[in-house]
């Protein structure tokens, strides 16, 4: 939704390149949130489906992909890193979705 309001409200999306936000695609997030209680021992997982790619290189990767013609405006706030890594859940990462010759739908794309 904010990728989508934010320029029809603003002209333009600020994205900061020095964050890197935790974040998969909701089909990604919904298999293993099914998987992981049929697959794995009970405790606390952590989803993530971002390689490492910051907040501006994922909306540049979206807008290319789907050919949104977006304003793209480099900020450098916030600065951190918001993944909860978890070497035990094997999700696919964001970038594989964002692919030249991926077919993964977007709502709204």
């Amino acid at each position: 939704a904010f990728l989508q309001k934010t320029p029809e409200e603003q002209g333009r999306i600020e994205a900061s390149s020095k964050w890197i936000l935790a974040t998969s695609f909701i089909r990604d997030t919904a298999e293993f949130l099914h998987r992981i209680p049929k697959e794995m021992d009970p405790g606390v997982y952590h989803l993530n489906g971002n390689p490492g790619i910051s907040f501006f290189e994922l909306v540049k990767l979206v807008n290319d992909k789907y050919q949104k013609g977006w304003t793209i405006v480099e900020t450098d706030k916030p600065n951190r890193d918001n993944r909860l890594i978890d070497p035990r859940v094997k999700m696919p990462m964001i970038t594989e979705h964002l692919q030249e010759g991926s077919h993964h739908q977007v709502g709204g794309a």
